[in-house]
């Protein structure tokens, strides 16, 4: 909405911090969220994310060059957008600038020779979903054959997924006679699948760890330490923080719900026989008592 994400701001840096505040604190008003800046930078990220997607989804619909002009696109004005902040869209659009940058995006998007076939899901989510069900991590050849292969095991047309998890499970197998000491079998599919998606070179973005996962996290000091198991205690700490936190919310929650049920019961019945003037002393050091109990 034109409110949070005005359309007018080209890129996400030239969105206002006041409105990024705004998406936050809404954002609080629904989830519980640790008071961090870790989290709020998390948060932001993903809005930002949706916010190029929403736009991306507006030009499908709404700009037709070759059919209309420039200014035919001002109306209809998308609902839950200003006028002015459409017309800046749709300049952008028609712009040189606009322009160069749609075709930069478009050759990338044509050498996409996998698609995944979970939607909005993560692969994180599949990943965790699989390790909580099965009590085992989920390999990355594992996880990237779910994504991308449909329920009747057919593959989506026009892709090399197939060719691709046959290269993958080939690596393995070479690897396994290379190394027969490593007895995890995740390690050596999680090695093989990158060795075939990119050849042996690390990557710019790593795949399959999803999202804000960079290069130094995988292959750097902070991916060996992962590797080796010192960073599952940190985390298996975070989370059983964040449930512990979680509970005392509810908890405390609770008790006030129940306080408040409390105090509008005993000054019910006290306005009643205030009403027909017989107030009794007990009855107002009760209600006495509940007041301070609420303060």
């Amino acid at each position: 909405m034109g409110n949070y994400c005005p359309l007018g701001a080209l890129t996400w840096r030239k969105v206002q911090d006041k409105l990024k505040f705004d998406i936050l604190k809404k954002m609080r008003e629904h989830f519980i969220i640790p008071n961090d800046e870790v989290y709020d930078k998390l948060a932001l990220q993903r809005v930002d994310k949706y916010w190029r997607h929403y736009k991306h989804e507006l030009k499908k619909t709404f700009f037709q060059p070759e059919k209309k002009t420039q200014e035919q696109h001002y109306d209809p004005v998308p609902s839950g957008h200003t006028t002015n902040d459409w017309i800046k869209l749709v300049n952008h659009w028609f712009s040189e600038k606009g322009q160069k940058l749609s075709q930069i995006g478009k050759e990338p998007r044509s050498l996409q020779c996998q698609t995944h076939i979970m939607g909005a899901n993560s692969y994180v989510n599949l990943q965790t979903d699989y390790e909580a069900e099965h009590g085992k991590p989920m390999g990355l050849i594992e996880a990237w054959e779910r994504s991308h292969v449909r329920m009747d095991g057919s593959f989506v047309e026009g892709t090399v997924t197939q060719d691709f998890l046959l290269d993958a499970k080939a690596k393995v197998e070479t690897l396994k006679l290379s190394a027969p000491s490593t007895s995890c079998a995740k390690d050596l599919e999680d090695e093989a699948f990158h060795d075939v998606l990119n050849g042996g070179k690390i990557p710019e973005r790593p795949q399959g760890f999803g999202f804000g996962v960079k290069r130094s996290d995988v292959y750097g000091a902070r991916g060996l330490v992962r590797k080796e198991g010192y960073g599952k205690g940190k985390m298996k700490f975070v989370e059983e923080d964040l449930e512990k936190r979680n509970e005392e919310l509810s908890m405390k929650y609770n008790e006030n719900n129940n306080l408040l049920k409390t105090v509008v019961t005993q000054f019910s019945e006290f306005l009643d026989v205030m009403r027909n003037g017989n107030a009794l002393v007990q009855l107002i050091d009760a209600a006495q008592s509940t007041l301070a109990m609420a303060t």
